[in-house]
């Protein structure tokens, strides 16, 4: 054996292996624990839940540009409604919701 090399010691060895083989199983059950709790909490608060439910009426009737619509929602989600959208970009003036 030269000068340069140390005879290896088993049990140092293993045990620097053991310790890098715990390492990344104590983290990945550490982030497991923490999702959970982060969705459990999520869950508890109700984010995200879905919201009223609205009956819509006239889906996919046209009326004639001009004429007023009375929408049973704020802001409307569906029924009657003009035949072309609003112009693209800002406005000085406000567009009604037909």
């Amino acid at each position: 054996m030269s000068k340069q090399q140390k005879p290896r010691i088993k049990g140092k060895t293993k045990g620097r292996y053991a310790r890098r083989r715990r390492v990344p199983w104590a983290i990945l059950i550490g982030a497991a624990v923490v999702l959970v709790a982060a969705v459990l909490i999520v869950r508890s608060l109700e984010i995200g839940a879905p919201g009223e439910r609205i009956a819509v009426a006239g889906v996919g009737q046209h009326v004639t540009e001009g004429q007023p619509v009375q929408y049973n929602s704020v802001p409307p989600v569906g029924g009657p409604h003009w035949p072309s959208p609003a112009g693209w970009g800002a406005s000085a003036t406000t567009i009604p919701d037909e």
